[in-house]
C-alpha cells in the first residue's frame, strides 16, 4: 500500500454498523473500506466486496513492541502497590490478571491500527463506526459517524465471547459480564489519557511492551 496525497474516502467497518451504512461507498474508486473484526470480514468477503483487513497495518515488530507494553501495564500491581493490595499472601491485582491483559489487548491493538491508517492515510476523510468513532476523532478533524452499537460483543446470559485477530490468526476469548464492562473501562481510560500526550505529526509510536500471541 503506498501513501495517498489526494483525498480520499475511508470507512472504518465493524459488524455493528448495519452493511446499508456503508453500501455508498461500494463501488467508488476512491472509497477503501477497512474491516476492525472478524466477523465484518467475512460478511464483506461473502458478499465479494473489496476491502482490508485493520491486521494488515501492523507488522512483526508493531506486534512485537504492542505485546511488551500490554504486558508492562497489566503488571501493575507488581510495583509498590502490592504491599497494599495483598491478603494473606494473595496479591488481590493477580486475580484478574489474564482478563484485563485480554480486555487491554483489543482496545490497544485497535488504538495503534487507528493511528497507523491515519499516519497512511492523512489526507482521507473517515467515515467510522460508533466502535471507533472516539478514538480516530482524537487524529482527524475529518470524522463522520457511520452509527451502530459502540460494543460488537455479544452477550449469551452472563458470558461475553469476542473474536479478534493479530497477525493473520483469529482467538476467541470468553469473560463475565460484570468483569468484561469493568476491564473495558479500566482499558479505555488508560488509552485516553496515553492519546491526550500525542502528536499526530510526530513520527514516534506510543507503545513498547504482552503475552506471545504469534
Amino acid at each position: 500500500m503506498s501513501s495517498l496525497h489526494k483525498e480520499q474516502n475511508i470507512v472504518l467497518f465493524e459488524s455493528s454498523t448495519n452493511l446499508k451504512n456503508i453500501e455508498k461507498f461500494i463501488s467508488k474508486n476512491d472509497s477503501l473500506i477497512i474491516t476492525f473484526d472478524y466477523k465484518s470480514h467475512e460478511i464483506l468477503t461473502l458478499r465479494r466486496i473489496s476491502h482490508e483487513v485493520s491486521d494488515s497495518f501492523l507488522d512483526e515488530k508493531d506486534i512485537h513492541l504492542l505485546q511488551k507494553e500490554a504486558y508492562r501495564l497489566t503488571k501493575w500491581f507488581d510495583t509498590k502497590i502490592s504491599d497494599s493490595i495483598t491478603y494473606e499472601n494473595i496479591n488481590l491485582g493477580e486475580l484478574f490478571y489474564i482478563d484485563f491483559y485480554s480486555i487491554l489487548l483489543l482496545v490497544m491493538k485497535k488504538f495503534f491500527e487507528i493511528t497507523r491508517i491515519v499516519k497512511k492515510y492523512p489526507n482521507a476523510k473517515f467515515f467510522a463506526s460508533s466502535a471507533h468513532y472516539d478514538m480516530i476523532k482524537q487524529f482527524s478533524q475529518y470524522v463522520i459517524s457511520l452509527g451502530g452499537k459502540k460494543s460488537s460483543a455479544k452477550f449469551y446470559l452472563e458470558t461475553i465471547s469476542k473474536r479478534f485477530g493479530i497477525g493473520g490468526k483469529y482467538f476467541t476469548i470468553k469473560f463475565s459480564k460484570k468483569r468484561y464492562n469493568s476491564l473495558k473501562k479500566l482499558a479505555e481510560k488508560i488509552m485516553i489519557k496515553k492519546i491526550q500526550k500525542i502528536n499526530p505529526s510526530k513520527k514516534t509510536i506510543l507503545f513498547t511492551e504482552f503475552d506471545p500471541l504469534r
